[in-house]
């Protein structure tokens, strides 16, 4: 069976003016850009408690000049989110397991909270991955959190550990 010459030039024509038509829509409405605020001083911190235990993490630019830099107007960051969070899970199941610090008679389970891309000085790339869990539980009590600091490269910053009152549920 032989199809008339004018159906398949009006297919033609159909995606033709399909694809320009997707074309003008992702032009007309491109992907939103989002401000992030930037990191004012030469050094961060980030201070988190979980069972009696304070973890604090400095950052500075020493630190963050060895690692890949990261600018937001680029696809996509050199370490993924999900590279981030697995690494910050890892260290997170190790610190709190050397400290033996879960009680063992409270049940809870420890779920993401956030993961967030965060700027040191955005202007030169030099951007970081912090990662926060928290430890729901089946009683009240003080909110425990952990959280990691991952640099572009995959490196995650080592805490000052610090012993505190240990919370009683």
């Amino acid at each position: 069976m032989r199809m008339p010459k004018y159906s398949i030039r009006a297919l033609l024509l159909t995606i033709f003016i399909s694809a320009c038509t997707v074309t003008v829509i992702k032009w007309l409405n491109p992907p939103r850009v989002y401000s992030l605020p930037a990191v004012s001083s030469s050094s961060s911190s980030g201070v988190y408690e979980a069972f009696g235990r304070t973890y604090e993490y400095e950052l500075n630019e020493d630190v963050l000049s060895r690692a890949p830099t990261w600018f937001r107007n680029t696809e996509d960051p050199p370490l993924s989110a999900d590279d981030a969070i697995n690494l910050a899970d890892m260290q997170r199941k190790r610190l709190i397991r050397e400290g033996r610090l879960e009680p063992e008679n409270v049940r809870f389970e420890w779920r993401l909270g956030h993961a967030a891309l965060v700027p040191f000085d955005a202007e030169n790339g030099q951007w970081y991955w912090v990662v926060l869990f928290y430890a729901y539980m089946d009683q009240t009590g003080p909110r425990q959190e952990f959280g990691s600091i991952i640099l572009m490269d995959g490196t995650v910053l080592e805490p000052v550990l610090s012993e505190h009152q240990p919370v009683h549920f």
